[in-house]
C-alpha cells in the first residue's frame, strides 16, 4: 500500500470487511501516523465495555462511531478541520484521550428529519466512478426509510434504530429512481427493513416498474417485505414479479415454532400473513422462497423437522433457503444476559462466499451458534443435515420432488418422515448414498468445530473456489457420472421406507408409480444438464397428481392412461412437458404454467 494523501480515513464496518478494515487501518497508521482513522457501521461494538476493549486492542483506530453516522461524521470533520478538535462536543462516539483514558460522549439522537441527509446519487458523488467504467454491471443500495419496529434477537436492525421508522422525502426517491434508470443500474437493492409498510411504497413500486418499462433498467429490484401488512406486500410483490424485476418473492419465516419465535422476539409477526401470501402467490404463479434459520434458541431436531414439513405442506415447493445462525456484535442474541439465559454456545468460523477463491490475503470470521438450552452440538449437526437433505433432494434441481410428492399423496408419507429416513434411516446397502450421508455428517461435525461452512473445489479456469455443500455434492455426482447409481439407490431407499410403513396390499400398486416417478426425475435432470429432448411412455396420471399438489389443488384419483410425456424443444421452460395419448398426434403442454390432466 502506498501512503494515502488523505488526512481522514473512515471505515464502514460489517462482518464481511472487518478484518480487512482493521488491517488496512493499521497499514495507514504505520505509513501516515497523523491520519485520523474513524470506524463506524454495525460491526463496531456498541456497549461501553466492548467499545473500550476494541479501542485498546486496535490502537490504529482513533474514534468509534455508534449509531447513525452522517451528522456525527460531519461534526468530526469540522472538529478536525479546526486544528484543535474537541471530541467531547461530538455526540455518539468513543475514543481514548491523550492520557489513555476511555471517553464516551452522549448518545446521538436519531436522525428523524432525513431531508438533512443528502442523496449520494443526486449530488453526483458516483458520477466519476461511473464514467471510469461505463460497461460495469452496477448495483445501487437504496434507502426509502430508516428503522425497524421489530426487535428480532438475531438482528441488530431494530435495536440499533430504537424501533422508530423515519422516511426520506418522496420527491427525492422518485428522482433517485430516474437516476437509476438513466445510469443503467442493473440491480437496485432496497435497504429498508420492511418495504411495503408505508402506503406510499405502492407508488414507489409503480415508479420503479415504469422506469424498467421505459428504459429497460433496473433489471432487478430486490426488497425485504413488510412483516404484517399482507395486502400491500402482496400487491407490491405481484407488480415487481409481473414486471420481471425479481425472480422470486422472499418469505422470511425463520421458524414456525411458537417457542422459538417467542425466544427470538418474532412472536408479534403473523404466521397467518405468511401463509396467506404463500397461497396467493402460488395461485398467481409467482414463485416464492422461504428463509429458515438453523440453530435458533428453543429449537430441537424434531421441531425443526416438523417446521420443514409444515412449510412444504403449506405450499413451499420452490425453495427453502436455510441459513446458519451467526452472532452479530450488537444483536440482542449476543448480549451476555441473553447468552446466559439461553445457554448459547458458539464457535468462530471463517467467512466465505460461494465461488470466491479459497485463497484470500485476509480471512474474515463469523461466530456460529452450535448449541443452546434446547439443543446440543450433536442436535445442531442433525438439523444442519436435515437442511442439506431438503436442499439437495427436494429443492435443488428437484431431484426427488416428484417421487416424494407421489409418496405423500398416494402413500400418506410425510415430507418430514422422508427427510428423517434420509438423515438416520437404516438403509439397504447403496452405491453412492451411503457415502453422501457420511460426507454430510462429517461436514456438519467440521463446521461445528470451526471449519468453513462451504466446500473447496477446483474448477477449470477459476482455480480453487468455495461452493455450497448441496452444490458441491451435485457437482461431484455430475463429474463422476454417478447419476444412474444415485437414482438406483433411491429405488432401494424409498422401497425400504414403504416396506416399513405400508401393508403388502397397499404397497404393490405403488411400486410401478415409484419406478415411473424416478425414471422421469432422472430424465428431467438430463434436460437440465444437457438441454435434451426426450419422451417417456406413461401408464398413469401421476404427473397430473404431482402438478395438482404443487398448485394447492385437490389431486385427482390415480388413474390408468396410455400415452407419452415428452419434450420436443430446447431451452426454457425446463419445468413443463407435453402429453400425447397413445395413437394421437395432438398434444397438450403441461407444467407449472399450463396444466392439463393426462
Amino acid at each position: 500500500m502506498q501512503a494515502a494523501p488523505a488526512d481522514v480515513v473512515a471505515f464502514s464496518c460489517y462482518t464481511w470487511n472487518w478484518q480487512y478494515s482493521l488491517q488496512l487501518a493499521a497499514a495507514v497508521r504505520a505509513q501516515k501516523p497523523g491520519c485520523l482513522i474513524v470506524f463506524g457501521g454495525p460491526h463496531v461494538p456498541a456497549g461501553p465495555q466492548q467499545a473500550e476493549a476494541f479501542l485498546r486492542q486496535h490502537p490504529a483506530v482513533n474514534l468509534a462511531v455508534h449509531g447513525e453516522g452522517e451528522q456525527t461524521f460531519l461534526e468530526l470533520l469540522e472538529q478536525w478541520q479546526s486544528g484543535q478538535p474537541d471530541w467531547q462536543t461530538v455526540a455518539g462516539i468513543s475514543y481514548l484521550d491523550t492520557a489513555g483514558d476511555y471517553q464516551r460522549t452522549a448518545p446521538r439522537p436519531r436522525q428523524i428529519d432525513l431531508s438533512q441527509v443528502p442523496s449520494p446519487y443526486l449530488t453526483g458523488v458516483f458520477e466519476p466512478l461511473l464514467r471510469r467504467d461505463p460497461t460495469a454491471r452496477w448495483l445501487a443500495l437504496w434507502e426509502t426509510n430508516r428503522g425497524c419496529p421489530f426487535s428480532c434477537s438475531f438482528c441488530d436492525w431494530g435495536s440499533a434504530t430504537a424501533s422508530k421508522v423515519s422516511r426520506f422525502d418522496e420527491d427525492r426517491l422518485l428522482a433517485e429512481i430516474e437516476w437509476f434508470a438513466r445510469h443503467r443500474m442493473h440491480t437496485v437493492y432496497c435497504c429498508d427493513a420492511n418495504y411495503g409498510m408505508l402506503k406510499r411504497d405502492l407508488d414507489l413500486t409503480d415508479a420503479m416498474v415504469r422506469a424498467r418499462q421505459q428504459s429497460g433498467f433496473p433489471k432487478v429490484f430486490y426488497i425485504q417485505n413488510t412483516k404484517n401488512v399482507t395486502e400491500r406486500a402482496y400487491a407490491i410483490q405481484t407488480r415487481i414479479a409481473h414486471a420481471g424485476l425479481n425472480q422470486a418473492v422472499t418469505l422470511s419465516l425463520q421458524s414456525v415454532n411458537p417457542r422459538v419465535l417467542k425466544h427470538i422476539q418474532r412472536d408479534n409477526i403473523s404466521l397467518d400473513s405468511y401463509r396467506e401470501l404463500q397461497q396467493r402467490f402460488r395461485r398467481d404463479s409467482v414463485q416464492t422462497y422461504t428463509d429458515m434459520l438453523v440453530g435458533l434458541p428453543g429449537d430441537t431436531p424434531a421441531d425443526f423437522l416438523a417446521g420443514i414439513d409444515q412449510v412444504i405442506n403449506e405450499g413451499q415447493h420452490h425453495l427453502i433457503r436455510f441459513y446458519n445462525v451467526y452472532l452479530l456484535p450488537n444483536a440482542p442474541m449476543n448480549q451476555p444476559d441473553y447468552r446466559a439465559r439461553h445457554q448459547i454456545q458458539s464457535v468462530i468460523t471463517p467467512y466465505a462466499e460461494p465461488m470466491a477463491p479459497t485463497r484470500q490475503a485476509i480471512t474474515e470470521f463469523q461466530e456460529l451458534v452450535i448449541a443452546s438450552e434446547s439443543f446440543s452440538t450433536a442436535d445442531w449437526q442433525q438439523m444442519r443435515g436435515l437442511a442439506w437433505w431438503a436442499e439437495l433432494l427436494y429443492f435443488n434441481r428437484k431431484l426427488l420432488q416428484l417421487p416424494w410428492v407421489l409418496l405423500k399423496v398416494l402413500a400418506g408419507l410425510g415430507y418430514g418422515q422422508l427427510l428423517q429416513h434420509y438423515l438416520q434411516g437404516d438403509w439397504p446397502r447403496t452405491a453412492v448414498m451411503g457415502e453422501l450421508r457420511e460426507f454430510l455428517r462429517h461436514k456438519a461435525r467440521q463446521i461445528s468445530e470451526g471449519q468453513p461452512e462451504l466446500c473447496p473445489i477446483q474448477l477449470p479456469g477459476k482455480g480453487e473456489v468455495w461452493m455450497g455443500v448441496e452444490d458441491y455434492l451435485f457437482h461431484g455426482l455430475s463429474q463422476t457420472g454417478s447419476w444412474s447409481l444415485f437414482f438406483a439407490d433411491q429405488q432401494l431407499i424409498l422401497l425400504d421406507l414403504l416396506h416399513k410403513n405400508l401393508p403388502a396390499e397397499r404397497l404393490q400398486p405403488l411400486l410401478a408409480e415409484l419406478q415411473q416417478a424416478l425414471q422421469l426425475s432422472q430424465a428431467l435432470l438430463g434436460v437440465q444438464l444437457q438441454d435434451q429432448s426426450f419422451e417417456m411412455p406413461v401408464h398413469s396420471n401421476f404427473w397430473s397428481i404431482y402438478q395438482a399438489e404443487l398448485h394447492g389443488e385437490a389431486p385427482p384419483p390415480l388413474q390408468s392412461v396410455s400415452g407419452v410425456l415428452y419434450r420436443d424443444w430446447r431451452g426454457l421452460p425446463f419445468d413443463q412437458l407435453k402429453y400425447r395419448s397413445a395413437g394421437a398426434t395432438a398434444s397438450a403442454q403441461i407444467g407449472y404454467s399450463g396444466r392439463q390432466s393426462l
